[in-house]
């Protein structure tokens, strides 16, 4: 029902709304593996505005990763990081090292778990375990 929600909602021209509905029906239709609808639906919340454009930015990195899509993952992952304040950078660092390991980028890779290592706080063990 969100994204029925949201196209009416951008109708009426209700772009903070919609776009807010917009990220909810892309959770929902991540959570059941939707991957298309889902990017659809992260892409309309951004296109109006989502206050949270970092995070969305990231959703769309790790789904268009699942969908072998690098060079649109690593260009979300990198607008996410353009947000740094709003997200954790370490995280994000560790997921472009990732995607460009699955990518054969071993330098880059490396220079990007070196970056996710020196950002990340002790008391982050969960990051911390599964960068190392």
């Amino acid at each position: 029902m969100a994204a029925q929600i949201a196209r009416h909602l951008a109708a009426a021209g209700q772009e903070a709304p919609a776009a807010e509905q917009y990220r909810r029906a892309a959770e929902y239709a991540r959570s059941l593996h939707a991957n298309a609808e889902a990017l659809d639906h992260y892409a309309s919340a951004l296109a109006l505005g989502h206050p949270e454009p970092g995070r969305l930015h990231e959703a769309l990195g790790d789904l268009f990763t699942l969908q072998g899509s690098y060079r649109e993952a690593a260009r979300h992952y990198q607008s996410a990081v353009a947000f740094q304040e709003e997200l954790p950078r370490g995280r994000l660092e560790h997921k472009l090292g990732r995607l460009l390991q699955r990518w054969g980028h071993w330098e880059q890779a490396e220079a990007h778990f070196a970056a996710a290592l020196s950002q990340l706080a002790e008391t982050d063990q969960e990051h911390l375990a599964r960068l190392y």
